[in-house]
């Protein structure tokens, strides 16, 4: 998951929920370390505690404050790529929606990539025309 903290924040964003201990495992500490100031981007795996601070949680209470982004919206020409750098080193997730219609794009009309070391993704617009996309990597 993509978390933008918006350029208006004036404190900084901490997570107190990501990587709880869930069944008697301890908690990653990079999750509970992560604070974001404005405009600072982060990337997260699609982990439980991720998912549920996004539903319930901290990543919630921000986004419904209008303090954090999530995922990447972004209008992309034909041709044109996005690029993330997430340091994931494994293949991530990658949702590609329509911005305008909320609907799933075809596979026909991107491409995906990943770089060598699995630490970059690159979603590029093969559709014939422009599109406006929100796009989660996770």
């Amino acid at each position: 998951m993509i978390l933008t903290a918006k350029s208006s924040n004036t404190d900084k964003l901490t997570f107190n929920d990501l990587g709880k201990a869930i069944l008697g495992v301890a908690p990653d500490a990079l999750h509970r370390e992560l604070a974001l100031d404005a405009g600072d981007v982060a990337y997260l795996r699609d982990t439980s505690g991720v998912l549920f601070s996004a539903q319930k949680g901290d990543i919630r209470r921000y986004v419904n404050a209008g303090l954090l982004d999530i995922n990447h919206t972004e209008a992309v020409a034909n041709n044109g790529t996005v690029v993330f750098a997430h340091n994931f080193y494994a293949i991530p997730n990658v949702v590609v929606l329509d911005s305008t219609g909320k609907a799933l794009i075809l596979g026909t009309d991107y491409e995906v990539t990943h770089n060598a070391a699995l630490t970059q993704t690159t979603v590029k617009n093969i559709s014939g025309g422009a599109l406006n996309l929100i796009i989660n990597i996770g």
